[in-house]
């Protein structure tokens, strides 16, 4: 089983509601492949992209908010600092 992170476009794309033939496809291509995602694989997400999707102003907003809450927020193994600090030797000694 994949752990797979669910940013902020999963839940927007999986309840647009425009009509344009491009938003359409997202839409349905975002559905087919959270469906089956969500029951192969593990779907996790993070505080900050469930506080997004809160205090977003769209049609399906309360809809995509259950959608993510739904799913797990795992801890972080590292202060969040030091992620993306190219500072390997501080990284390793934590």
């Amino acid at each position: 089983m994949r752990r797979i992170y669910v940013e902020t476009t999963i839940p927007s794309f999986y309840f647009e509601v425009r009509t344009e033939p491009t938003m359409v496809s997202r839409r349905l291509w975002t559905r087919k492949w959270f469906d089956i995602a969500n029951q192969v694989d593990e779907l996790v997400t993070s505080a900050a992209v469930i506080e997004e999707v809160e205090r977003g102003d769209f049609p399906g907003r309360v809809a995509a908010i259950e959608l993510v809450e739904g799913l797990s927020v795992p801890k972080l193994v590292m202060p969040l600092e030091l992620i993306g600090s190219g500072n390997d030797d501080e990284r390793s000694s934590n």
